[in-house]
C-alpha cells in the first residue's frame, strides 16, 4: 500500500468517527436537556434519522479494521478485543452508578432510575440498559463473527436478514443490548468479510456519487418518514443506512485531508474516551441549563442550547480523558490481566508488541486505548484492514 493512500484512508476515517461521536454526544444532549423541561423539542420522528448514521458507521469501521479477526486464534480474539471492551463496561457502569447515586436530581441515561438501581449492575454482562450497551454489543458481535468464521458468505447474508428483521421491528427480543447487538451486526460482519470492498468503494466516491447517494438518503428518509409503516419493511432502515454511510464515508474520502477537517479528525481518534466521559458533562451542564431560565427559550426550538451542551460537553470530555491518570486505568486494560504470550512471535505480522490490547475503534470497535501506561497510540496503517 502506498503511503499517501494509507494516509487519506486514515484521514476519512478519523472524519467519519469524528462526525459520529458528535452525532452521538448532540443526541444525548437533546435527550438530557428534553427531559429537562427547557423548551427543547421532542426528537420525535427525527430520532429515525439521527439512527442512520453515527452507530452503523461505527460498526462497519470497527469490522473494516478488523479483518485479521477470522484468521485469529481465541485466545488473542478474546485479549485484544472481547476483554478490554468488557473491563470497560464494568468499569465504566460502576463510574456511571456512583455518579448517578451522587447526583439524584438528575435523570440517567437508559431506564429514569436505572443509574441508581444496584441491582442492575449484576445484569451488566449480560445485559446493560445504559450509554454503555455499546461496548457490550461490539463484544458479542465480535464473538459470533468468530464462530461464523469459517462461513463467509452465510454470515453476511444472515447478518443483514437477522438485522433487517430487528430494524423493522420484526423480531424484538425485549432487552435493549441484544436488540441494538442485532442490529448493528450486519454493518460490522460486512466490514470483517467484505473490508476490502468497502475501502476500495469508498476510494471510488465522487462528488457526483455522493450526491446520488444523497438522494437515496432524502428519498429513504422521506419514506420512513412521511409513511411509518414502511419502517416495518424488513430491509428499509438497512438501506437508509447503506446510502447514509455511502455519501458521508466517500464526501470524508474526498475532503478527509483539508486542513479545517483537522478538528474532527481529532475527534475521530478520540471517539472511544469521548464515549465514555461525555455522559457526565452533558448531565452536569443541564442542571445548569435548569439554573439559567434565559436559555429556556432559546431559538429554532431549542437547537443553539442543543449545539452549546454539546461543544461544551466535546471540550470537557476531552478534558477529562487527558487529565485521567493513567494508575486508575479507567481508559485502558491493566496489563495484569493479560496473560504472557509464549507464541508471540507468531503473531508479530497481526500485533506488533506496542500495539494495544485492545481495539475499541467508536464509540466499535470504539475508539482505541493503550494497553500500556505512554504507548503510542498506533496510526492506521497498523490497523487490521
Amino acid at each position: 500500500m502506498a503511503e499517501g493512500t494509507a494516509a487519506r484512508r486514515h484521514g476519512w476515517v478519523d472524519l467519519a468517527k469524528g462526525v459520529a461521536i458528535v452525532m452521538v454526544v448532540a443526541y444525548h444532549a437533546l435527550l438530557f436537556l428534553e427531559t429537562a423541561d427547557v423548551g427543547v423539542a421532542p426528537l420525535g420522528r427525527a430520532r429515525l434519522a439521527l439512527e442512520l448514521y453515527p452507530m452503523p458507521a461505527f460498526f462497519l469501521l470497527a469490522g473494516v479494521m478488523q479483518r485479521r479477526l477470522v484468521t485469529t486464534r481465541w485466545a488473542q480474539v478474546w485479549q485484544r478485543r472481547v476483554l478490554p471492551l468488557l473491563y470497560l463496561l464494568v468499569v465504566w457502569s460502576l463510574v456511571r452508578f456512583a455518579f448517578f447515586t451522587a447526583l439524584p436530581m438528575v435523570r440517567s441515561d437508559g431506564p429514569p432510575w436505572s443509574g441508581r438501581d444496584a441491582s442492575r449492575l449484576l445484569l451488566v454482562l449480560v445485559a446493560p440498559d445504559s450509554i454503555y450497551w455499546f461496548l457490550w454489543a461490539l463484544a458479542a458481535v465480535t464473538v459470533l463473527t468468530w464462530l461464523l468464521r469459517r462461513h463467509p458468505v452465510p454470515s453476511v447474508v444472515g447478518a443483514v436478514l437477522v438485522s433487517g428483521a430487528v430494524t423493522s421491528g420484526l423480531v424484538v427480543t425485549g432487552v435493549f443490548a441484544w436488540d441494538r447487538a442485532l442490529a448493528f451486526l450486519a454493518p460490522y460482519v460486512v466490514g470483517v468479510h467484505a473490508g476490502p470492498w468497502v475501502v476500495r468503494a469508498v476510494a471510488a466516491m465522487t462528488w457526483r456519487r455522493v450526491a446520488l447517494a444523497v438522494g437515496v438518503v432524502l428519498l429513504v428518509l422521506a419514506a420512513l418518514v412521511a409513511v411509518p409503516l414502511t419502517r416495518r419493511v424488513p430491509g428499509a432502515a438497512l438501506l437508509g443506512q447503506a446510502a447514509v454511510l455511502a455519501a458521508a464515508l466517500g464526501a470524508a474520502h474526498l475532503v478527509g485531508e483539508r486542513p479545517w477537517t483537522r478538528p474532527l479528525r481529532d475527534l475521530g481518534r478520540r471517539s472511544l474516551p469521548l464515549y465514555l466521559v461525555h455522559l457526565y458533562p452533558v448531565a452536569l451542564l443541564t442542571i445548569a441549563v435548569r439554573q439559567v431560565p434565559a436559555l429556556h427559550g432559546t431559538p429554532a426550538r431549542g437547537m443553539p442550547l442543543v449545539a452549546l451542551v454539546t461543544v461544551l460537553s466535546l471540550l470537557a470530555s476531552l478534558l477529562v480523558a487527558r487529565l485521567l491518570p493513567n494508575r486508575w486505568r479507567l481508559l485502558q486494560l491493566p496489563t495484569t490481566l493479560l496473560r504472557p504470550r509464549r507464541t508471540a512471535r507468531v503473531d508479530v505480522a497481526a500485533a506488533p508488541a506496542h500495539v494495544p490490547a485492545a481495539r475499541a475503534d467508536v464509540p466499535a470497535d470504539a475508539p482505541r486505548a493503550p494497553a500500556t501506561a505512554g504507548a503510542p497510540a498506533p496510526e492506521l496503517q497498523t490497523e487490521d484492514r
